[in-house]
């Protein structure tokens, strides 16, 4: 299914990135416990699918990759707002990430939403929109 292969796509990426600094990535429906430090929650929102010919052979995939940038809180905003922008560095606009023979583009800028502040973290969602083509054979 083309949806694994452009998740392995983004999580393949910020799983080499996020160990380097070593911050825990909460996986979508992995079963994990929370981290009790600074961590990521990363999360696959895919669109409908879509064909663009009368066969039907030509398939568009679009979405939204999101990472959400947890800190503890009563720090400020600094060090969420840092990892925000290193998240934007990692998936720059126009970025091809082959995948299981598919292509992966992230087609907007990572883009950092309003912050949320809550009594045990303060968070700041992180998101970019992406797209693949495939031809059924």
């Amino acid at each position: 299914m083309s949806q694994q292969r452009i998740r392995s796509a983004f999580e393949d990426r910020l799983a080499s990135w996020a160990a380097a600094r070593l911050l825990p990535v909460v996986w979508q429906n992995a079963g994990a416990e929370l981290p009790t430090t600074d961590h990521l929650r990363a999360y696959l929102l895919p669109a409908e699918t879509t064909s663009r010919d009368l066969a039907g052979d030509m398939r568009s995939y679009r979405g939204v990759f999101q990472v959400s940038v947890f800190t503890e809180p009563g720090q400020g905003p600094n060090r969420a707002e840092q990892l925000a922008r290193e998240l934007d560095e990692l998936f720059p606009v126009a970025l091809l990430m082959p995948s299981g023979g598919l292509n992966v583009m992230v087609l907007s800028p990572m883009s950092a939403m309003p912050a949320l502040q809550e009594s045990d973290w303060f968070s700041i969602p992180c998101q970019c929109r992406y797209g693949a083509e495939e031809v059924i054979q």
